[in-house]
This record gives C-alpha cells, structure tokens and sequence, in this order.
C-alpha cells in the first residue's frame, strides 16, 4: 500500500412532523379530540476511516432539543388553551472508535 487514505462519511437528516390527530376523548368533553402539534428534529453523523484498522464515530441526536406538545382540538388558539401533554426528548452526543485486529 502507498499511503493511508482517510475515508469520511457525513450525515445530516432533518424531518418535519405536520399536526396530526392522535386519539378520541370519551364523550362529554370538548373539543372531543387530541392533536399533535407540529416537531421538527435533526440528527448529525460522521465517521472518519483512519486506515484499514481504524475507523471514529461522532453522533449528535435532537440538535434542535425539540419537544413533542399535545393538545385538545385543532389550531393555534386550543393548542394554546388546552395542552394536554408535553414531551422533551434528550440532546446527545456520542463519540466512539472501532478496532479492527
């Protein structure tokens, strides 16, 4: 072999979640629906070959720190007026190496 080429691979991925109806509510309540409010969500990736023997990772996952908010009905006003759930997913990042004997 004549010199050791680096190999890198980059990834970056972005989605977008529109609103969307999750569930009923039983009768008597309303609005008498749950709605997704809208998430957006971006991951990165690299992996760097070093030779033959040595390859390095880094990830980074929810870039953005999104959240997921659930709400009762539809539209701005009810998703402001009657949240129902909120979730937060983790920001992280990770670093590793691979061995290859």
């Amino acid at each position: 072999m004549s010199g050791t080429v680096i190999t890198t691979v980059l990834r970056l991925s972005y989605t977008y979640s529109a609103p969307y109806r999750i569930a009923d509510f039983n009768g008597g309540v309303q609005p008498q629906f749950r709605t997704s409010a809208k998430r957006t969500n971006m991951d990165f990736s690299a992996n760097f070959r070093v030779n033959d023997n040595v390859t390095v990772s880094f990830d980074a996952t929810n870039i953005l720190d999104s959240r997921q908010r659930e709400y009762a009905g539809t539209g701005a006003i009810n998703e402001l007026l009657f949240p129902t759930s909120l979730s937060r997913f983790d920001r992280t990042f990770s670093l590793g190496a691979r061995f290859k004997l």
